[in-house]
């Protein structure tokens, strides 16, 4: 069941999210949410998994910008695609963290995608 109350009312999750939308502006289309913070509440994830959809032209970009910005919770890592690959933040062994996927707006990963599509919650602005 998706615990849409629970992330919606999680001050920092929401607050970080309105920081990386004010930092990226434009390049960014759409934020969603995905993966276990979906079902289970925030008290027992050790991640967050966020996808950034973008222009492909401004991904690497984007992922450089991110390693600069100071958040609340911590980035864990930042990748191109679902399996891993790209991005410019490695594993850090950080409880409580962001996995941030950027994804291309108009073409994202089909395999995230095939998997994620349905159980994705975007972050309303």
């Amino acid at each position: 069941m998706l615990n849409e109350a629970s992330i919606l009312s999680n001050k920092t999750t929401i607050g970080d999210i309105a920081r990386i939308r004010a930092f990226l502006k434009d390049d960014l289309h759409l934020v969603g949410l995905f993966g276990s913070v979906l079902w289970k509440p925030l008290s027992e994830t050790n991640d967050i998994d966020i996808a950034l959809f973008c222009n492909k032209n401004q991904m690497q970009f984007i992922s450089k910008r991110l390693c600069h910005l100071d958040l609340l919770q911590p980035i864990r890592q930042i990748k191109f695609s679902y399996g891993g690959g790209g991005g410019d933040k490695v594993l850090l062994p950080i409880n409580k963290s962001y996995d941030i996927v950027i994804l291309d707006s108009a073409n994202p990963d089909k395999r995230f995608m095939k998997i994620n599509s349905n159980r994705m919650f975007e972050i309303p602005n």
